[in-house]
């Protein structure tokens, strides 16, 4: 098997942590430091192999929470898969960074479904603090 770098541009679960900030962002939640809610995750395996293809997977349990109740907690998987022209380490990294957006677009609309449910008011979103 053929190991090379895939960068994620810093530590590992900060880097899922921010892209699911931004992800969460961008899908009109509200983030606060202190928010009702808080969307806690552990980085349960992420990885590029090579064979004839790059094949990207990350997992991840995410648990969105307000005080001791649990709105949210799930298992997800994101993945992706190219076709490996000379196997580089910039192949690496954009398969890595493609299967964190497929695991994001699984993830972020079951969160802000939660959050919103949530909610007094649903179409505000909900501010969630992200750990």
């Amino acid at each position: 098997m053929l190991r090379r770098l895939a960068k994620t541009y810093g530590n590992v679960p900060d880097w899922i942590g921010q892209h699911f900030a931004d992800e969460l962002a961008a899908a009109g939640a509200c983030l606060a430091p202190e928010g009702e809610l808080v969307l806690a995750g552990e980085v349960k395996g992420v990885f590029v192999d090579e064979m004839w293809n790059l094949d990207g997977r990350i997992a991840v349990r995410l648990t969105l929470s307000r005080g001791a109740e649990v709105l949210l907690a799930a298992d997800y998987l994101g993945t992706d898969s190219r076709l490996s022209w000379a196997a580089s380490a910039s192949e690496f990294t954009v398969t890595l960074h493609e299967t964190l957006r497929d695991l994001s677009a699984r993830a972020v609309p079951e969160i802000v479904a939660a959050a919103d449910r949530a909610c007094a008011a649903p179409a505000a979103g909900a501010c969630v603090t992200p750990r």
